[in-house]
């Protein structure tokens, strides 16, 4: 977030941190069964990724990139 305000981002940005999902987040990744959270709390991390592709894909129709 800090590199994004020193190079004076024009878009809205915010920082999401997910208790329950992984590194893969706002995308539906092949190798998700490669991680140890994806492991133990597969359903909670699909979850993640969902919310976090909606919050993506609402951000991306704010900006004019649908």
């Amino acid at each position: 977030m800090k590199r994004l305000e020193r190079s004076g981002f024009v878009y809205g940005f915010k920082h999401i941190n997910s208790e329950t999902g992984s590194h893969n987040l706002g995308y539906f990744p092949v190798n998700n069964n490669m991680l140890p959270r994806e492991k133990k709390y597969p359903e909670q991390c699909q979850k993640a990724r969902e919310d976090t592709l909606e919050i993506i894909l609402q951000a991306l129709e704010k900006w004019g990139v649908s």
